[in-house]
């Protein structure tokens, strides 16, 4: 049933107008899972190293309780296509033109990604990707995977 409800949200999040993504995001058809919400754009250099990143983590600790959600931030949705043909992957997109998902989270750099524990609560949040704190980003990850 919650395999459902997810595959629903993420479906209705694909495509309902543009005017009902002013509402605020809902992680709670996620509770009880870890979720990494990551906003990127195609014009964000370090997205493009970032998402082959993404995609790895989804795979190696999903069986774990990670979901990957990604917030693009393009205001073409044909942009974030062209970047998602060059990287493909089975991540959930959502589409934030205006920017509104960002704003609430106040966002300053690109990307970002915020580790959602499995109660609601972000615990972690990477302002920008290096490829040399790749490490310390599963870390952050492992540690929210083991709390209960």
């Amino acid at each position: 049933m919650l395999i459902l409800l997810r595959t629903f949200v993420l479906l209705m999040s694909v495509f309902l107008p543009r005017f009902l993504y002013a509402m605020p995001l809902d992680l709670t058809p996620y509770k009880g899972q870890v979720v990494l919400v990551d906003f990127w754009a195609s014009w964000c250099s370090p997205c493009h190293a970032s998402f082959p990143w993404l995609k790895d983590v989804q795979k190696k600790y999903a069986n774990q309780g990670l979901i990957v959600l990604t917030i693009n931030l393009d205001e073409r949705r044909q942009d974030a296509e062209t970047f998602l043909a060059k990287y493909p992957s089975s991540l959930a997109v959502l589409y934030d033109p205006k920017g509104e998902y960002a704003q609430q989270y106040g966002l300053e750099t690109m990307p970002t990604s915020l580790i959602v524990d499995r109660k609601g609560a972000i615990r972690y949040r990477h302002n920008g990707f290096l490829e040399s704190k790749v490490n310390d980003y599963e870390d952050h990850i492992r540690t929210v995977l083991r709390d209960e």
